[in-house]
């Protein structure tokens, strides 16, 4: 089965062979697959209280500044990140 579908990359006209392929080239592919990557890369994560269950979304990366992590506290309720088993999201 072949389709003419547009690159998300570079927005050429190309033929799919199937149905799911969104890119004409391996170097359109691996080009967006860096950038997403680059993206994942660069977002903090976020930090759900377990007390109060409010999202916070942090500022610094725990696993390189594990001092700022320590000293983490919940804005609504008050409680520290390192008291219990805490969840990244």
């Amino acid at each position: 089965m072949r389709i003419l579908k547009m690159c998300a990359c570079c927005g050429k006209p190309f033929i799919a062979i199937k149905n799911k392929q969104v890119y004409c080239c391996r170097k359109c592919f691996k080009k967006m697959y860096r950038k997403r990557m680059k993206e994942v890369e660069n977002r903090l994560p976020s930090w759900v209280c377990q007390y109060c269950g409010e999202k916070i979304n942090l500022t610094f990366d725990p696993r390189k500044e594990f001092d700022l992590w320590k000293e983490l506290k919940c804005n609504n309720c008050g409680k520290e990140a390192m008291s219990d088993n805490s969840d990244f999201i």
